[in-house]
């Protein structure tokens, strides 16, 4: 059985190396009022400190943070001994949660490594298991409330985007006359109106909420008789992957970036008037830093049926996973994730997801 350092950090080992007489190294280190930089909200100063978590206070805004991971690569302490402490502690979590990882990550392959299929009669194989109900989603790019932290999708994309989108991309929604966007760039409105409307929860577009509401949809019928008619989401997508897909307006589709993924808690029924909305589960939902999300390419993971060597995905919103390509895409984005406690995350759903697929496949 694991045992771990204390209750602050439930991922790292216990190890003399972590600790002083038997206490967590962290419990040490008297942090309040010592003046930190943040990458980016600036200058600050520890206000408190209680467990794993330290409260900093930025001018007006006070913010929590995980300690020590925060200390990884986005902020710095003013005090070069404390520094070099903090770092050591950094550095000696890192490499236990790593190490716990990697013992879980072999078990996890070891129970859930694909089996043989096996010599069934014509009539079972027509009962077989169909292992395409992930989703993935392809984004408009929005860089609403983008931050170090935040890819983006939490509020209205800037005035840059904006004009791509709407003016010269020409986006089915985002050039449309009933379009908030639309109306702001003819002048129809101010761009304070908009975020206004936007943060009122009126509807600007998908993307605008996207990563605040974990809503994810599957869109509406833009061609031919069914024009702007909903696209009907199966309930059977429950607890099954959805990976967000996007890539801004200047990238090659061959760069398209997975930002983030969920497990589906629930889907909306629809009607001719409203969507199949995807809702995500509360506790498996990852998003990925601009910086982590250059690291994975949807591409590498998820091929076309035909000319399968053209990343090309078309004017539909959706693409169909396999549940290998779901666990692949969800191992890189755990590979890239810079903070030990999104890594331990990412494994968390992973388990999960394999656990309930599964049991499906069993039924």
């Amino acid at each position: 059985m694991i045992r771990v350092c204390c209750k602050a950090h439930p991922y790292v080992l216990r190890d003399t190396t972590f600790q002083i007489n038997g206490k967590c190294r962290c419990d040490s280190l008297n942090l309040i009022g010592k003046e930190v930089i943040h990458k980016s909200l600036g200058s600050g100063q520890i206000i408190s400190q209680t467990g794993k978590i330290i409260t900093v206070q930025f001018g007006e805004k006070q913010m929590k943070f995980a300690f020590p991971s925060i200390f990884n690569s986005i902020m710095t302490i003013q005090d070069n001994s404390l520094q070099t402490k903090i770092q050591e502690l950094c550095e000696n979590e890192n490499y236990m949660i790593n190490r716990q990882q990697e013992e879980r990550m072999t078990e996890f392959e070891s129970r859930f490594a694909p089996l043989p299929e096996s010599k069934a009669s014509k009539a079972k194989r027509t009962k077989k298991y169909k292992d395409n109900n992930n989703v993935a989603l392809k984004c408009n790019y929005c860089d609403g409330g983008r931050s170090d932290q935040t890819f983006g999708y939490k509020g209205v994309c800037s005035d840059d985007v904006l004009h791509q989108n709407v003016s010269v991309i020409k986006r089915p929604w985002c050039s449309a006359e009933d379009c908030e966007c639309k109306r702001y760039t003819k002048g129809a409105i101010s761009r304070t109106e908009l975020e206004r409307i936007n943060s009122s929860g009126k509807f600007i577009c998908y993307e605008s909420r996207l990563l605040q509401d974990w809503v994810a949809s599957a869109g509406r019928v833009q061609r031919e008789k069914r024009v702007d008619k909903p696209k009907k989401t199966a309930s059977k997508r429950v607890n099954r992957m959805c990976i967000l897909t996007t890539k801004q307006p200047s990238e090659l589709e061959q760069e398209r970036k997975v930002f983030a993924a969920f497990l589906i808690s629930e889907v909306e029924s629809t009607d001719e008037k409203e969507e199949g909305n995807m809702h995500a589960h509360p506790d498996y939902r990852i998003e990925l830093t601009a910086e982590e999300a250059e690291h994975v390419h949807f591409w590498e993971f998820h091929k076309n049926k035909t000319k399968m060597e053209m990343p090309f995905w078309g004017s539909g919103l959706i693409r169909y996973l396999t549940d290998a390509q779901s666990i692949n895409m969800l191992k890189a984005m755990m590979e890239a994730a810079i903070e030990p406690e999104k890594k331990a995350r990412i494994l968390e759903m992973l388990e999960y997801y394999c656990r309930v697929t599964a049991a499906a496949a069993a039924k």
